[in-house]
């Protein structure tokens, strides 16, 4: 990847119309430090600098994750399992908002008065961000 700028075109604040070049030698090399850290933390668990008890190593992790993905959790009970029941509950959250919010808003705004009756309400939950419904559900 090539950037240049050279005079008279857009650039930094400043830079005299010097050209400025900024070069990549791959596009991977960007995720270098992610596989260097799961090497050094694979050797630490491995050479028992880290206990197993307090940090798995990611080998642990990952053979945990297969057989989570294989056997499930209680044994049985697969991922994918979980997986769907929980989008089934959110599938049925997001048609239940569906069903009352649209006609609601609809009619809030086809009749001023309902709209300024449950416009307080609209107004006091709006803000909230939508992640902190999340203990709620």
């Amino acid at each position: 990847m090539n950037i240049s700028l050279r005079k008279g075109e857009t650039g930094l604040p400043g830079n005299g119309g010097t050209i400025i070049t900024r070069t990549t030698t791959h596009p991977l090399i960007k995720y270098l430090p992610v596989v260097a850290v799961l090497f050094a933390w694979q050797a630490l668990s491995s050479a028992g600098v880290i206990p197993a008890n307090r940090l798995p190593s990611p080998s642990a992790i990952l053979v945990g994750l297969l057989d989570l993905i294989t056997s499930g959790l209680p044994p049985g009970h697969t991922l994918a399992g979980h997986f769907g029941a929980s989008m089934k509950r959110v599938l049925c959250g997001v048609v239940v908002s569906l069903l009352i919010g649209i006609p609601m808003g609809l009619l809030m705004g086809f009749w001023r008065k309902l709209g300024d009756f449950l416009n307080p309400f609209v107004e006091l939950i709006r803000p909230v961000p939508p992640l902190a419904w999340v203990p709620l559900a």
